[in-house]
């Protein structure tokens, strides 16, 4: 063989070794991508089930100090609770109560101005936006004096339809007459439910059919279930009907405080303040805190009564690692019968 030929075969070789170093780089670098993936995976996925431990511990200790009928320091609503070990590593939890929101659906006109106390809206365009959400949850089309109805919705550039019933979310909240995105997120954003009204979630009507169906799906003591179900509407029935024009203390959040009349930034720290320590337990705790003056002209928007609706937002993670899962739900909780409890959303 010549010296070039040689050469040539030479330079082929070592082409062929760097194509092959190339390909096994690659090979290993993927390989290595991948155990990372999989690492990653198997991190969140432990993460996740711990966080939803958090929100099952929660959800129990609720429960529990209900049918104690006291209350739980663990579980405490709207308070920055520590977190707590479980199996490899930690869940935090939150809890709020839809009693420290004002309720879109069952609010009357004094509780929405509420909301429009601390805005420099004129009087005018503030009955606008109050009157307006009357008339997009109210069945009929006859529009209030500043209100809106179909005749106004339907001659904007982009027309709709009112919905004439109530609000499916309080984001809905941008299609009514008045609302823009500032207006929303300054005044409404996180101090607004929609949910149904609690009582509502128990059946209001029996009949044999219903017992029959009872039997048909081989519910053991079916007629049992049935009286069982008989007594709990009838508790429903004449139990106390929560009030939503009332605002409780404890469950609500500082922007919420705040549209209180009278209350100031500072009165608010002062009430947050102390309830980082502890629940208020009675008004007079809140009114020594804001004082006389200021208590006398809120204290009828003010409640220390829960609702039947609680949101557990938990948060887990594995010791050693920055992934964070979380769990958050809105559960419904019978507070007449709390074996009884519904998870009516998931996020």
């Amino acid at each position: 063989m010549k010296l070039d030929e040689k050469g040539l075969a030479l330079v082929f070789v070592l082409w062929v070794l760097v194509f092959i170093s190339v390909i096994a780089g690659g090979f290993s670098f993927a390989a290595r991508q991948g155990r990372k993936t999989v690492y990653s995976e198997g991190i969140k996925t432990k993460a996740y089930y711990i966080s939803l431990a958090g929100f099952n511990a929660a959800l129990a200790g609720l429960i529990q100090a209900g049918k104690e009928k006291k209350e739980d320091e663990v579980w405490r609503v709207n308070a920055d609770l520590p977190s707590m070990p479980f199996g490899e590593g930690r869940f935090q939890v939150f809890i709020s109560n839809d009693s420290g929101k004002i309720n879109l659906n069952k609010a009357d006109m004094g509780m929405i101005q509420l909301l429009l106390t601390n805005s420099e809206l004129s009087d005018h365009d503030k009955d606008v936006i109050v009157s307006s959400i009357l008339d997009w949850r109210d069945k009929d089309s006859f529009a209030r004096l500043n209100g809106a109805e179909k005749e106004y919705y339907s001659s904007l550039p982009n027309p709709y339809t009112p919905r004439n019933d109530n609000f499916s979310s309080p984001s809905e909240l941008l299609k009514v007459r008045g609302i823009t995105q500032e207006i929303f997120a300054a005044f409404f954003k996180n101090r607004l439910s929609v949910k149904i009204d609690e009582n509502e979630l128990l059946p209001q009507k029996s009949s044999i059919q219903e017992y029959l169906q009872l039997e048909n799906r081989g519910v053991q003591n079916g007629i049992q279930t049935f009286f069982t179900i008989e007594k709990r509407r009838e508790m429903n029935r004449v139990g106390k009907q929560y009030d939503h024009s009332k605002i409780n203390i404890n469950a609500a959040a500082a922007g919420m405080l705040l549209c209180l009349p009278g209350m100031t930034e500072n009165l608010v720290e002062q009430v947050l303040a102390y309830r980082r320590e502890k629940d208020l337990i009675s008004l007079s705790d809140f009114e020594a805190i804001v004082g006389k003056e200021v208590f006398a002209g809120i204290s009828k928007y003010l409640s220390l009564n829960l609702s039947r609706y609680y949101t557990i937002t938990s948060a887990g993670w594995v010791n050693g690692s920055e992934i964070i899962q979380r769990v958050r739900m809105d559960v419904w909780v019978d507070n007449k019968n709390w074996n009884e409890y519904k998870v009516v959303q998931r996020y």
